[in-house]
């Protein structure tokens, strides 16, 4: 007998609470997300990052070529030009 007016109160206490949650309604705190249309996959937005991503290792990629091949100095070529006093 205990164990069955145990669950009853469960139940009902799960249903009061759910009868809680429905009646709240929160207002969106960002407006304009309700105007950007959603995904249904995540697809877009990987390959977006992805382009982004591959565009900033390629830059480092360049960065790094070029500063093995001038020894990482960049005023190396003009430090032994200066011309003669007069």
């Amino acid at each position: 007998m205990a164990i069955a007016k145990a669950r009853s109160v469960k139940k009902s206490t799960v249903s009061q609470a759910a009868a809680v949650t429905k009646k709240l309604k929160f207002s969106n705190p960002l407006p304009l997300l309700k105007k950007i249309p959603m995904p249904k996959t995540f697809t877009p937005v990987l390959v977006i990052l992805l382009i982004i991503a591959s565009f900033l290792l390629g830059m480092l990629l360049t960065k790094v070529q070029y500063l093995e091949q001038n020894g990482g100095s960049l005023y190396q070529a003009g430090a032994g030009t200066q011309p003669a006093a007069a």
